[in-house]
This record gives structure tokens, C-alpha cells and sequence, in this order.
């Protein structure tokens, strides 16, 4: 009864917390309180966010369907496609800047935190003016049709037009797009996520007007793209011209060490992520070729339903990264140290309750959906949810890390696990099948991150720890 009675005065607090009005951060209880707040506000909200994002959909999948036909509706999914390969275009300068303007947040300096705006916008304006110059110079070059894979005259018709608009927004994109890094290192992840919500139902309402107006899919894709894009470039000129007006981008304040540091710890984050990509995404691949295409249905649905159990705690922690990096700054490492732990207890907590749903239901749900097209085993299934705890389990520990700047153990960290993991797969894929996959991921994960990031995150709160109160925070030294 005496840990009940803990665990509902610290959900009361929680839940206190919640609100719209800030608290008093003269004090380091109030700028605790402060962080939860903004923290809570943000899970909300992406909360909220997530559910448009999965009812959208539900709607533009029909319109857009029936009015483009198969053929052009693929060719305008591929396209989709092609822009998630370039999500790493930012060169990971994007987090950099999260972690960074944090601290700068964390000390209350606004010239510092002027100059990594402005040259994190300039430099990404910059790449993003050399891409787009690439992809038109290249463009008359590539049989666009073909690439497609597209038949009928309109299509074909349509193929290099409707991917110039792609690239375009894309471009646009990349720059502006720097105001959700910037609002989360500000721990006001929820602004980005209210604006994100109005430029899906502003897209819906777009695609809604083009079908009736029977526009070309270039001009489909030039407004779908370009209708969220919009809403970010509002969402940056109100945040960074009236809210805090000393992060407009300027071109007096670009500094090239800035820049050149932003690159360096962009750099670490970027090798991070593709990393990432590669050993926990490669699962389709490696059933592909080793056990043929097939196969891959019956590991892909059962999979694609576990993905919410990472999902739901990523949205609580994340935004713990910008509020870390922000109390480090301020020398509040007793807050860091205990949210931690309470973080790592709630994952756990969370997803091992949402994986034994999911192993009860996910079976009843496939037969409702598909009937007995995808019937998984009872291993398979306990692998996927033990495969989603052990990520979430992970996730505030990457938090604190990433806030204090510790990038490169991360990375020989996921390099290991990478190769490791895909080769262990192969070679088990092909004597027990697809079941034995996802636990291979649980204990090479285990192994080879859960392990040393515990060490890891234990000697860096302790060097926090000794460290005296500092007024300023150099991130790129400790990224060793």
C-alpha cells in the first residue's frame, strides 16, 4: 500500500503539472515542475498529432485512389518514397541544434542562441540550394517514366513534373523545418505539434479541393507537400519574429565556428541515426533474401501492429532531450539523474503492459482484418514485444546521453550492434525462420547496447555530478 500510495502522489503531481500557465523557474522546484509541464504538454499534444496522422489517411487514401487510378497513385506513393530516402539530408544538424540551443537555453543566452539559429538556417538553406541545383542539372538526364515504372501516356506525361514539385518543397523544407528543432530544444515540442495538426487537415481540405478541380499530380504533390511546409514557415515567423524575437535568422549572426561545430555534432547524430536505420529496419530485407518475398508478409503485419509499443514511449521521453540539455546547462543534475530513473521504470511499466495486449490481441485483430492470411506464431509475437520494450527501456537513457553531448560511444555502440545483428539473422533466418528474428534483435540489442548504455549513462551522471556549476556548457568537448 505504501508504494501505491508513492506511485499516485508522484502521478498526482504529474497530473498537477499539466497545465497551460508556466511556473516560477526562479527556483530549481519550479523549473522542475516547469519541465514536466512542457513535457506533458508535448506528449499531449503529439499524442493528438499521431491520431491525425493515422486518421488522415483513412480519407485521402480513397479520394486520391479513385481519382488517380492505380498507376499514377503508385507512381504518387513512390514518390513518397523517395523523399523518406532523403531524410537524412540535414546531415543531422537538425539535433545538433536541438542539443545545443537547449544549453543555450539552460544559460540564458540569447547572442549564442541567435548565432546557432542563424547558421543552422543558412547552412541548411545552403545545402538545400546545391541539392536542388543537382536535381534539376541531373533531371534531363533520368528517364523519370521509366524510373517510375509508368505505362500510360498521362502518366508518363506527368512523371517529371509531378518529381521537380517533390523536389522543390522538399528543398524549401529543409531550411524551415529547423523551428521543431529549435521549439523542442525550447521544450515547446507542443507548439510544433498543434502547427503540424493544421497542416494535415489544411492538406486534407487541399487534396479535397484538387480532386474536385481535377488538377495534374504535379500540382496534387506541390500542394499536398507544400500545405504542411506553409504552416511550418507560419509557425517559424510567428515563434522566431514575436515570441522570441532574438532567434530570427540573420545573416550577421552566422559564425562559422558555429557552423562548422553544428556539422561536427551533426555529424556524430547523422552516423547515429543511419545506423539505427540499418540494424533495426533490415528485418524485411534479410526475410526477403533469405526466405523470399513472401515470407516478408508474414514478419512485416504482425510487426507493423508491435511498432505502437515504441511509438507510445517515444512520444513521453522524447521530449525529455531539450529539458535534459536545458538542466545540465543550469547544473540541476540531481533533476536529470532522478527523471531518469523514473523514466526508465514508467517505459518499462507502459510497454510491458502494451506487449502483453498486443501478443492477446494482435491474432484476433489479423483474423477480423485479413482472416487467416497471416496467422503468427506465439514466438514471433513474444519477440516483437519483447524487441519494443527493450527499445523503450533504451529511450531516456539515449536522452540524457544525447543532452550531455556523449555521441561517439553511441555510435561504436550501434555499429556493432549493425553488423553484428544482420549477420546473426542471416545466418538463423535460414534455420529457423522468421520467429527466431525479432529475438535476435532482443539479445544482441541487449548485449551490445542495453549494457554498455547503462554503464555508459552511470559514469556520465557521475562526471555531470563532479563537474562545478558552470555558466556555460561546451557540448563538443565531452563528445569523446
Amino acid at each position: 500500500m505504501r508504494i501505491i500510495q508513492g506511485y499516485c502522489s508522484k502521478i498526482d503531481v504529474l497530473v498537477s503539472a499539466v497545465r497551460l500557465s508556466p511556473f516560477d523557474i526562479s527556483t530549481a522546484g519550479g523549473r522542475a515542475r516547469e519541465r514536466v509541464r512542457r513535457a506533458g504538454l508535448t506528449a499531449l499534444t503529439s499524442a493528438v498529432g499521431q491520431a491525425v496522422s493515422m486518421l488522415t489517411p483513412l480519407v485521402t487514401m480513397p479520394l486520391a485512389l479513385n481519382y488517380l487510378g492505380d498507376e499514377r497513385y503508385g507512381m504518387w506513393q513512390t514518390i513518397g518514397s523517395v523523399v523518406g530516402m532523403m531524410a537524412f539530408a540535414d546531415l543531422g544538424l537538425g539535433n545538433g541544434l536541438l542539443t545545443t540551443i537547449a544549453a543555450a537555453a539552460g544559460r540564458e543566452d540569447t547572442k549564442s542562441a541567435n548565432r546557432l539559429v542563424s547558421s543552422a538556417f543558412f547552412t541548411l538553406a545552403g545545402v538545400a540550394g546545391g541539392l536542388l541545383l543537382a536535381f534539376f542539372a541531373l533531371s534531363p538526364l533520368v528517364d523519370w517514366p521509366r524510373f517510375f515504372n509508368v505505362a500510360s501516356p498521362l502518366a508518363k506525361s506527368e512523371a517529371p513534373s509531378a518529381m521537380a514539385a517533390c523536389a522543390a518543397c522538399f528543398a524549401i523544407a529543409l531550411p524551415l523545418g529547423i523551428v521543431q528543432k529549435v521549439q523542442a530544444g525550447y521544450q515547446e515540442g507542443f507548439r510544433s505539434n498543434v502547427w503540424q495538426c493544421f497542416g494535415s487537415v489544411a492538406a486534407l481540405g487541399f487534396l479535397v479541393a484538387a480532386v474536385n478541380a481535377r488538377v495534374s499530380l504535379a500540382i496534387l504533390v506541390l500542394g499536398l507537400m507544400g500545405t504542411p511546409i506553409l504552416l511550418t514557415g507560419l509557425n517559424g515567423v510567428t515563434y522566431c519574429w514575436f515570441q522570441r524575437p532574438w532567434l530570427r535568422p540573420s545573416w550577421s549572426g552566422v559564425d562559422r565556428p558555429t557552423a562548422f561545430s553544428l556539422l561536427r555534432t551533426g555529424s556524430c547524430f547523422l552516423s547515429i541515426s543511419v545506423l539505427m536505420a540499418i540494424g533495426l529496419s533490415s528485418d524485411n530485407i534479410v526475410t526477403a533474401q533469405v526466405l523470399g518475398a513472401e515470407a516478408v508478409t508474414h514478419l512485416a503485419v504482425p510487426a507493423r501492429m508491435a511498432s505502437p509499443l515504441a511509438a507510445l514511449a517515444m512520444m513521453i521521453y522524447l521530449p525529455m532531450w531539450g529539458a535534459n540539455a536545458e538542466a545540465i546547462a543550469r547544473g540541476d543534475i540531481a533533476w536529470v539523474k532522478a527523471t531518469f530513473r523514473r523514466l526508465r521504470l514508467f517505459a518499462l511499466l507502459l510497454t510491458a503492459v502494451g506487449g502483453f495486449v498486443y501478443v492477446l490481441c494482435c491474432p484476433w485483430v489479423l483474423r477480423l482484418m485479413i482472416g487467416d492470411r497471416v496467422a503468427p506464431h506465439l514466438v514471433l509475437l513474444l519477440g516483437l514485444g519483447a524487441s519494443g520494450v527493450s527499445l523503450a527501456v533504451a529511450g531516456p537513457g539515449f536522452m540524457v546521453l544525447n543532452a550531455a553531448g556523449v555521441l561517439r560511444p553511441q555510435i561504436l555502440m550501434y555499429l556493432v550492434f549493425t553488423v553484428a545483428s544482420i549477420v546473426a539473422k542471416v545466418f538463423l533466418t535460414a534455420r529457423f525462420g522468421i520467429d527466431v528474428i525479432p529475438w535476435v534483435t532482443v539479445c544482441l540489442y541487449a548485449t551490445f547496447i542495453l549494457l554498455p548504455l547503462n554503464v555508459l549513462i552511470n559514469r556520465t551522471l557521475k562526471g555531470l555530478e563532479a563537474m562545478p556549476y558552470r555558466n556555460s556548457l561546451n557540448i563538443s568537448a565531452r563528445q569523446g
